[in-house]
């Protein structure tokens, strides 16, 4: 019995043995090698793969267990075949931070080992400072030609920041890169990139977007790789047509003429714009301005332009030139147009109403500027005529001011009486009494004193007192002129 217990122990040791050599053979076979487990979100993971086999190739690897999570990418490095079997180095973008499993591969019947990953937040090569990074689908069902934006931002110190989406090759869909844009809040600046995506089918549809460059002093230093994004692509209503434009537009108006010359060549300018709509998806307005009975259009010239910065928008500006056949008021062509709004799911119309605008000939726009000319010659010589004599009185007033310090005597006294009389258009040669009846009510009171004063000095004792006589002087003058009391300088 013991010797039945024995010979059992020693059998279990032997295959125990044969198996675990036939586990490392297996393992030796076929082999993932990770040379770093943790990693910046944005740099790469390089495994190298490893077979002691010389078919099949290792290109037939299934890697499609790993694309959720990771970017394969597999360019630039080639297979190497040794005779002790085939090598390939791979890179792995991870598409988020965490923790991560690779799982197992499976290679001619040999299968690897799981290998655990840690992605962390990326670090800037120039700030040693990790950052943010937010990755946003505006929409997983879209209508047709509907924008939908992929986006990345970044949360970043910097405000000098380079970000690269590359050019999609996908040609299922329209792909439009999105130029970055910066905004600043609380001391952080939100650097924001990516695509903007228009399904030309309805259905589900699976579209694979290229990487996003981050970008300091010229090199690349980080690659965003977005993960395979499903789609389920709402049709329009059938009563729409196809060439509908989907999104929001508007129409101004630039430039219109309110007058213009008859049978002269004017112009107006229309810009058509498109929120969230290409270039080429704008609708062509220019069958809506045809030649009528009142007026000649020409060719509209057209220009082009498309910005693509936190989305799409475009615009056609149109340059209409046209001619009046007829004199009076004319009215411009009314454009009409029809648009498919995603955000209510209805139609909806933008309308420019006829744009008014008035129309002369020639000979009776030059009739009209000799008739105006005529009439400012008019208004201007009487205004002249009737400047003229204001201004030499307001300088005589002026004049007799400056003469008040240096008079003294009553015969300077009457000469100054008889200069303000030569200002005002009177006669030079007026008595005193006649000079106060001449001033008007209201100064006319202040005149009476002055010519009292003279009367008594001149015809009675000969005796005045100058410094009455200036200030009576002075209050008629800043009476008659109220500008001399602040203006004296400059007049």
């Amino acid at each position: 019995m013991v010797g039945g217990k024995y010979f059992y122990s020693v059998l279990c040791s032997i295959l125990l043995l044969i198996t675990s050599q036939h586990l490392y053979a297996a393992q030796d076979d076929f082999k993932l090698v990770v040379t770093q487990k943790t990693v910046e979100l944005g740099k790469p993971v390089w495994i190298s793969i490893t077979t002691n086999q010389q078919a099949p190739s290792l290109q037939t690897l299934d890697f499609s267990s790993l694309e959720k999570q990771f970017e394969v990418v597999k360019d630039k490095n080639e297979i190497h075949h040794t005779p002790k079997g085939q090598q390939w180095r791979i890179r792995l973008y991870p598409r988020r931070k965490g923790l991560f499993t690779l799982p197992a591969l499976h290679f001619n019947q040999h299968t690897s080992r799981p290998i655990n990953i840690q992605v962390g937040s990326p670090v800037d090569s120039k700030t040693g400072r990790p950052f943010e990074v937010d990755y946003r689908i505006s929409n997983l069902e879209p209508w047709i030609k509907q924008q939908l934006l992929v986006t990345y931002t970044f949360k970043h110190h910097d405000s000098r920041l380079v970000l690269k989406p590359l050019a999609s090759p996908d040609t299922a869909m329209m792909v439009i890169p999105l130029a970055a844009t910066t905004q600043q809040q609380a001391g952080v600046f939100r650097h924001t990139s990516g695509w903007a995506i228009y399904a030309r089918k309805s259905g589900k549809h699976s579209i694979k977007l290229p990487a996003l460059h981050y970008i300091r002093d010229g090199v690349i230093t980080h690659r965003f790789h977005p993960a395979k994004i499903d789609l389920d692509i709402k049709p329009l209503p059938a009563y729409l047509p196809g060439n509908i434009p989907v999104g929001k537009l508007s129409l101004d108006v630039i430039h219109k003429p309110d007058f213009i010359l008859k049978s002269r060549l004017n112009s107006m300018t229309l810009a058509l714009n498109g929120h969230g709509i290409p270039d080429s998806l704008l609708p062509d307005i220019r069958h809506f301005f045809k030649s009528h009975q009142q007026l000649n259009i020409y060719p509209v010239e057209t220009h082009s332009q498309q910005t693509a910065t936190s989305g799409v928008s475009s615009q056609h500006r149109y340059r209409i030139p046209f001619k009046a056949t007829v004199q009076g008021s004319l009215s411009l062509p009314a454009v009409r147009l029809n648009y498919f709004d995603p955000v209510t799911g209805k139609l909806a119309t933008i309308a420019l109403q006829p744009q008014q605008t008035y129309s002369v000939a020639v000979w009776l726009l030059f009739l009209l500027l000799v008739m105006f000319s005529a009439a400012s010659l008019l208004i201007t010589g009487r205004l002249y005529r009737w400047f003229i004599p204001k201004w030499q009185c307001l300088r005589a007033y002026r004049h007799a001011l400056q003469a008040l310090p240096d008079t003294h005597t009553l015969p300077q006294f009457k000469s100054l009486a008889t200069r303000l009389s030569l200002g005002e258009g009177w006669p030079g040669n007026l008595s005193l009494r006649q000079w106060v009846a001449r001033h008007q009510p209201a100064r006319a009171e202040q005149a009476r004193q002055i010519c009292l004063q003279l009367e008594a000095g001149l015809y009675r004792n000969g005796v005045c007192d100058p410094q009455k006589l200036r200030a009576m002087f002075k209050h008629l003058c800043l009476s008659r002129w109220s500008i001399l009391a602040w203006s004296r300088p400059f007049i």
